[in-house]
């Protein structure tokens, strides 16, 4: 009976918004009951409602070994996929063509694109969508060469020093540019995939 009381009053604080209060009821259930998966899960959701994910985490994951129930189950994977725990997650979906799996080799994968920007400065920015950051790229470069240009044409040489270094630093600033863009592109994918496998509740 007291156990009960205990739940409704936990899923009462839940159901209107008080993670902080429901969080110490279910506490207090685990500390009565240390084997119950439901209040371990619920627990779980009220730290994953305050922000908390590795408290959340932890709760999810002692739910899930206290019982192999697909609720808990669905939020232990969510949780791990949205804190970027590959390694855990990896041993808990022994598969490689689930979509999460494929969504995480993806982003650990070197992409072709990178490439572009070797050729043509900011051509990876552009295909990733960052046109701002990618126009910038090559109009930068793009000046650098003009000026290193017109100072061999002067025979200018503190100029054309000047412009090699130029030219270096914001070719290599290119390349950086460039993996990060291509990071922000994968990582975006990366989300989608993962905001596909939110369970209810949470």
């Amino acid at each position: 009976m007291i156990l009960l009381i205990i739940f409704t009053f936990a899923d009462a604080l839940f159901a209107s918004g008080d993670y902080f209060r429901a969080a110490s009821e279910y506490r207090r259930e685990i500390f009565r009951e240390p084997q119950n998966p439901y209040a371990a899960m619920k627990l779980g959701d009220s730290y994953y409602k305050l922000g908390d994910y590795n408290y959340a985490l932890f709760w999810y994951g002692k739910a899930y070994f206290l019982k192999e129930d697909k609720d808990i189950e669905d939020r232990y994977i969510y949780l791990l996929a949205k804190t970027m725990k590959f390694e855990d997650l990896k041993i808990l979906i022994d598969d490689n063509e689930h979509p999460l799996i494929k969504a995480i080799n993806e982003l650990k994968n070197a992409s072709p694109l990178r490439y572009v920007s070797f050729v043509l400065p900011g051509g990876t920015q552009l295909l990733c969508g960052e046109y701002k950051t990618g126009l910038l790229s090559m109009v930068w470069n793009a000046l650098s060469l003009y000026l290193g240009y017109t100072s061999i044409k002067n025979r200018d040489i503190p100029g054309i020093i000047f412009s090699i270094s130029l030219f270096q630093r914001f070719y290599m600033g290119n390349l950086t540019s460039a993996k990060g863009a291509i990071y922000r592109k994968k990582l975006k994918r990366y989300k989608r995939v993962v905001e596909s496998y939110r369970p209810d509740g949470v």
